[in-house]
This record gives structure tokens, C-alpha cells and sequence, in this order.
């Protein structure tokens, strides 16, 4: 028997301590495959899986205005 799963996110992040300022985009997925094998008394089980991540950080000009107190 032949069994395959995917599996993908997104996410997006932003954050701001003091004048510090970071922003981004992240995908990521996971594929996995497996093959199960029986064979007689005994049983085989045989995968492979696949991992992407890509991070892309936001562009500076989205950086939001920071108001002095």
C-alpha cells in the first residue's frame, strides 16, 4: 500500500522592541511518501520525505512610523 501526505503554511510576522524593527513572510511545506510491504510473516515499511522553507523578509518602506513620547 502506497501513502502519500503534503502538507503547506504560511506565516506572517511582525515585530517591534524599542527602535528595532523586523517583518517577514514564511512558506514552508512537507511532503512524505511510504510504501508498505508485506511479506509473509514479516512486514516492510519503506519512506522518503521532503521538507521547503523559504523566508522572505518584508521590504523596509513597510516599516510603520515610530511616535516619540
Amino acid at each position: 500500500m502506497l501513502t502519500l501526505k503534503n502538507s503547506v503554511s504560511a506565516f506572517s510576522r511582525r515585530l517591534q522592541a524599542g527602535s528595532a524593527y523586523f517583518a517577514g513572510r514564511q512558506l514552508s511545506t512537507y511532503s512524505e511518501a511510504s510504501l508498505f510491504v508485506p511479506a509473509g510473516k514479516h512486514r516492510a515499511v519503506f519512506g522518503a520525505n521532503f521538507l521547503t522553507d523559504r523566508f522572505q523578509e518584508t521590504d523596509a518602506t513597510t516599516r510603520p512610523a515610530i511616535i516619540a513620547t
